[in-house]
């Protein structure tokens, strides 16, 4: 996403959504927001610019790690049914990363869309109802 910018001569407030897989590079990234804040108000001023850094966006991947069952489960139903499973990793900010956050790992399943967010976005009902058979399996297997 690229910044959101509003401001006229006596404030402007830039707003950005940092994201990375890798919560070493994600840090680092922060870091690199509140070094370019203090180095502008070393030279210009304390109070020049105020950084607010909100946490979001968490990436679940280190929490499927520590406890793959979830992915077992996953695996078993697209198995069962004959299906190429595959994993495309994606930037978080999910209701399933949330959920893991709290305390229930819950990876994110496909839903038969395509192009997500973009002009070209679209669903299929056959990838659609292929979802609701792994769904229907895995409540088999469970």
């Amino acid at each position: 996403m690229s910044p959101q910018l509003k401001g006229g001569v006596n404030k402007t407030v830039v707003e950005y959504i940092i994201r990375n897989h890798d919560m070493e590079k994600l840090e680092k990234q922060m870091r690199d927001f509140q070094d370019a804040a203090a180095k502008l108000n070393e030279k210009y001023g304390q109070g020049t610019v105020d950084l607010m850094v909100k946490k979001g966006y968490r990436n679940m991947g280190p929490l499927l790690k520590k406890d793959p069952a979830a992915l077992h489960h996953l695996e078993a139903a697209y198995h069962a049914l004959g299906l190429p499973l595959s994993y495309v990793p994606i930037r978080g900010g999910t209701d399933g990363a949330e959920l893991s956050y709290r305390g229930m790992l819950t990876p994110n399943l496909g839903t038969g869309g395509f192009n997500m967010h973009g002009r070209y976005e679209f669903a299929s009902l056959n990838q659609m109802q292929k979802m609701v058979d792994i769904l229907t399996q895995m409540v088999k297997i469970g």
